[in-house]
C-alpha cells in the first residue's frame, strides 16, 4: 500500500496585501518596519495598527516595488515616498522558501 500523499500549499497562497492608511491628524503612517540587508534580514512589520498587517510579517513589497534585499534606511525610503494609503505585500515568517 502506498501512504497518502499530503499536499502543501505553496507559500504564495500565504501573501497578504493590505493598505495602511495615514492615523490621526498628524499624518503619521501607522507602521514601523525592522530588519533589512544591512542586518542581514528580510525587512519585516515591527509595529502595526491592525487591519490585515501582523507584527513579525516579512514585507515583500511596498507600493508594488519590491524590498527584498534593500537597506532598512531603503525600505523606509519608499514606504515614505509612497502615496497613500500605502499598499504593502507581506507573508507570515517560517514560510520554507523564498524565491525572491
Amino acid at each position: 500500500m502506498s501512504k497518502a500523499a499530503t499536499k502543501k500549499q505553496h507559500w504564495r497562497s500565504k501573501v497578504q496585501d493590505s493598505f495602511v492608511p495615514l492615523l490621526g491628524p498628524s499624518g503619521e503612517l501607522g507602521i514601523a518596519v525592522g530588519g533589512g540587508a544591512d542586518y542581514g534580514e528580510f525587512p519585516f512589520v515591527t509595529s502595526a495598527p491592525g487591519g490585515g498587517l501582523t507584527v513579525g510579517d516579512i514585507i515583500l513589497e511596498i507600493g508594488g516595488t519590491p524590498v527584498l534585499g534593500m537597506t532598512l534606511g531603503d525600505v523606509r525610503g519608499v514606504l515614505s515616498s509612497c502615496p497613500h494609503p500605502v499598499r504593502i505585500k507581506t507573508a507570515p515568517q517560517g514560510m520554507e522558501a523564498f524565491p525572491y
